[in-house]
């Protein structure tokens, strides 16, 4: 079994960051990669792995347990160890992580004027495409259509080449609702 709770810990403070995966050896793979790229979600942890060095840290193991009991086993020892590199400190989640306004307006600021090459601009529109943001009403009501006529979303993706994330929130009327199909020829 490879799920569990591990600690990535500070040896020279003790300070530390309590995390679960499923996979604790691919979890830290991607710890570690994110940390030595300058790319780690965990603003707090960067700047101390910065600050001291990857040899300062160390990575423990502190439980193996069932993928199902992870989260709630991670939050016990959130709750006692109260580690300092976590934002958050609900397992899980970030619910409750809100970056201040002077955060949010440096974000801002750091977007502002920025260039995009224009092999990024295409990349861009190339993977919004297809999640709403270039689905036309016409292939909208044509899903709608095939859809009502029974047709299985594997079948309607290759069809109006379009991803399963976009039938389906057609389907269940989280997009696209206003769209009516009375009075509409077929496709």
């Amino acid at each position: 079994m490879n799920s569990g709770i591990y600690r990535v810990r500070n040896r020279l403070n003790n300070n530390c960051y309590i995390g679960s995966a499923v996979d604790i050896r691919a979890r830290w793979r991607r710890h570690r990669s994110g940390l030595n790229h300058q790319l780690h979600e965990n603003t707090h942890l960067q700047r101390a792995w910065n600050k001291y060095g990857v040899n300062t840290f160390i990575f423990e193991i502190l439980e193996i347990c069932e993928p199902q009991l992870c989260i709630e086993r991670e939050q016990r020892y959130l709750d006692v160890e109260q580690p300092e590199y976590n934002i958050c400190q609900i397992a899980g989640n970030r619910l409750g992580v809100k970056h201040s306004l002077a955060t949010r307006q440096k974000m801002s600021e750091a977007r502002l004027g920025r260039l995009f090459s224009d092999k990024h601009k295409k990349n861009l529109a190339a993977s919004l495409r297809g999640k709403g943001a270039n689905i036309t009403p016409t292939i909208a009501r044509g899903i709608k259509q095939d859809i009502a006529r029974g047709i299985c979303n594997k079948d309607i993706v290759t069809k109006r080449s379009v991803t399963v994330k976009v039938v389906e929130g057609i389907k269940y009327g989280h997009s696209w609702k206003w769209l009516d199909l009375e009075g509409l020829g077929d496709d």
